[in-house]
């Protein structure tokens, strides 16, 4: 540091060191999606990217971090990652340094789910004092669901063809991936005031991950909560049990 004209003046270097400095203080775990991946023998590192729908992190580990990977299903493989946050002070480039790496296998996600099912139902949202009584003879219904998907198909067999005096109307939607919260958030915002007498969101079975990404939102399950409308939730087979159900 020097002074002129008697301000503090930093070097770029000397910025650089107080920022990897300040980011290594910060250590914690983070959930994402491994969307590249680089190793060579010869590296004490591995390289690799971790992602939502939103960001790119950049990452480094040591080879012996990803022993019990798969090389070859690395990349698109959901992991949480623990470490700490760190500057390449010559390049100002910053990226997290991981100390673990698990997959983001149904152990990490069941205690997820529990830790936000004990939350709501502290708060009341599953009493059965606030559920709405389904009407015994609904003439409007709003099927939300991925037009086409077999969740779809299924409803349609044993319900829109077997009762053709009900109106069914579809509102098409993601059910999966990352995109498919936001969707369902802005449909129902707008089915909610369109006087339906009962709203109906379905789809399919499929892998945890898949189910708990959308169905166990947070986000979700409150807005669900609110609707006017009754609403009907069926997600998966007999045996997946999501928040928002």
């Amino acid at each position: 540091m020097q002074t002129i004209d008697n301000r503090n003046v930093y070097s770029v270097s000397e910025v650089n060191y107080f920022a990897r400095k300040t980011l290594e203080e910060m250590v914690f775990w983070v959930e994402g999606e491994i969307s590249s991946f680089k190793s060579n023998p010869n590296w004490a590192y591995c390289y690799f990217s971790l992602k939502d729908e939103n960001a790119l992190l950049p990452c480094l580990a040591t080879s012996f971090t990803f022993k019990n990977f798969d090389p070859g299903s690395i990349v698109g493989q959901k992991v949480v990652i623990y470490g700490t946050l760190s500057i390449y002070e010559k390049k100002g480039e910053y990226s997290m340094k991981v100390q673990i790496i698990e997959p983001l296998g149904e152990g990490y996600l069941q205690k997820k789910y529990e830790l936000l099912y004990k939350k709501l139902k502290a708060e009341g949202l599953f009493d059965k004092k606030y559920k709405k009584e389904i009407p015994q003879y609904p003439k409007k219904v709003c099927v939300i669901t991925s037009a086409g998907s077999d969740g779809w198909n299924d409803f349609k067999t044993h319900t829109v063809d077997k009762f053709p005096i009900i109106e069914f109307y579809t509102a098409d939607v993601r059910v999966e991936g990352p995109r498919a919260v936001n969707e369902l958030l802005d449909v129902l915002s707008k089915v909610d005031k369109l006087g339906f007498d009962a709203i109906v969101i379905t789809r399919g079975g499929g892998a945890i991950e898949s189910l708990g990404d959308v169905f166990n939102d947070e986000g979700l399950v409150r807005t669900i909560f609110n609707l006017k409308t009754p609403t009907i939730v069926a997600i998966g087979h007999e045996a997946n049990e999501t928040l928002a159900e």
